[in-house]
């Protein structure tokens, strides 16, 4: 084999660097032709399924269960369906519930209990710490506004607050420039 020659790794042949594409130089163009239309073929099995029970959501035939393998038919031809289904099946928590979970749940991210949220709540006279609306506004309840670099809790936000910080980036010299735009 001189430096004009490769041999390909699949067909063990020695053949000229032109029977090699550049970006797969391991392999022939024959071989590696050959493996591509191979992978179609297995990729057009895939798409095209044969025919197994149809799918519960899409009516699609699903893909039959292989001989051997413990379980049973599924009910769905893929996951995008089982997922929709589990959706459209999953009843919505009621909304004091979800606002009860989605406060506890800040409450654990930013390490406070009930009690430092409630007499946080009272030293701003019920109302948010820079607007001072009493209602929350937006979907949930009131937002626990933290600094971002040192994670200290600073106080509890509306959500028309909190979400103008948020597009401020809680830069100070980006919402002094807003104030004197204003201005």
């Amino acid at each position: 084999m001189t430096d004009a020659t490769r041999v390909c790794t699949q067909c063990r042949e020695t053949l000229p660097p032109s029977a090699f594409y550049a970006s797969r130089p391991s392999a022939c163009k024959r071989c590696h032709g050959a493996g591509v239309k191979a992978q179609r073929a297995v990729a057009a099995v895939r798409v095209n399924p044969p025919d197994g029970p149809p799918c519960v959501e899409c009516s699609a035939p699903c893909w039959p269960r292989q001989p051997g393998t413990p379980g049973r038919q599924s009910k769905y031809c893929s996951t995008r369906c089982k997922d929709i289904a589990a959706k459209r099946n999953k009843p919505p928590m009621p909304t004091e519930e979800r606002r009860r979970y989605d406060r506890a749940k800040s409450l654990r991210r930013y390490a406070i209990t009930e009690q430092q949220w409630s007499e946080m709540l009272a030293r701003q006279g019920g109302k948010c710490a820079i607007c001072h609306a009493a209602e929350a506004g937006g979907k949930g309840g009131w937002h626990i506004d933290h600094c971002h670099e040192t994670g200290r809790v600073r106080g509890l936000l509306c959500h028309h607050c909190n979400t103008g910080l948020g597009l401020f980036k809680d830069d100070p010299d980006l919402l002094t420039k807003a104030l004197h735009y204003l201005a």
